[in-house]
């Protein structure tokens, strides 16, 4: 049985879409993740805050954070990975780079608190680290998409490439499909305070062109101008 143009052509249009769709039910999950890590590094802030910063209380200090780090990211990963359609387990290299570069920026971080004997930026800091889960979640979720024949994204929330760094509240939305060889993406504002960066992208990539010319995507920003990965 032969299915009517107008429905095949709606059940593509769907298509196009669905992974966008699919990706709000695994971040919800992927949130709640966060959301119950939060009080864990507000509680190892408080701690450290009430000890008087002995090398014990500091080095358990930084054994909580990068505990929770280890513990959450293959779990937060997978789920990112699964929301953009990917098969199968998480590459394990995403996760090790993603580990390793929280690990660095948490040696500094311990560097300054020894240094002070205090905790430059406090809880805000803390809550850095699982924010920056997030972004491990959206990087798996392009990546996902990537290998599906999707256009590479120049940037993901929570990635570090903007000036709200992981705190950002934005997302991509529509991804879709425009013809074989072209896609379109919107950078859409989420519920929050927004930074330069995140604005100059709600502005220049809405939407956000990709064609495939030779079998590389090129990408067109609309109106033609900034790159919008970082601006001042």
């Amino acid at each position: 049985m032969h299915s009517h143009p107008t429905t095949r052509r709606a059940l593509e249009e769907a298509l196009a879409y669905i992974h966008i769709a699919e990706a709000a039910t695994y971040r919800n999950r992927a949130k709640a993740m966060l959301k119950a890590q939060f009080p864990k590094v507000i509680a190892a802030v408080a701690k450290l805050s009430r000890s008087r910063f002995s090398v014990t209380a500091r080095l358990n200090f930084r054994a909580r954070i990068s505990g929770m780090l280890r513990r959450s990211a293959h779990k937060i990963a997978q789920l990112g990975w699964e929301a953009g359609g990917g098969s199968g387990k998480i590459p394990a290299t995403m996760v090790r780079q993603y580990t390793q570069r929280q690990q660095q920026h948490l040696i500094g971080w311990h560097k300054q608190i020894r240094a002070t004997r205090g905790i430059p930026g406090g809880a805000g800091r803390a809550k850095m680290y699982v924010n920056s889960l997030m972004g491990l979640y959206n990087e798996s979720w392009a990546l996902a998409q990537e290998l599906l024949g999707m256009p590479k994204l120049p940037a993901v929330p929570r990635d570090g490439s903007t000036l709200c760094i992981v705190g950002c509240e934005c997302h991509w939305s529509k991804l879709k499909k425009v013809n074989p060889v072209t896609y379109v993406a919107y950078w859409k504002l989420g519920m929050a305070e927004h930074c330069p960066t995140c604005m100059c992208r709600a502005k220049h990539w809405n939407p956000l062109t990709f064609t495939n010319v030779g079998g590389q995507w090129v990408q067109r920003i609309s109106g033609g101008s900034p790159t919008c990965v970082l601006v001042a």
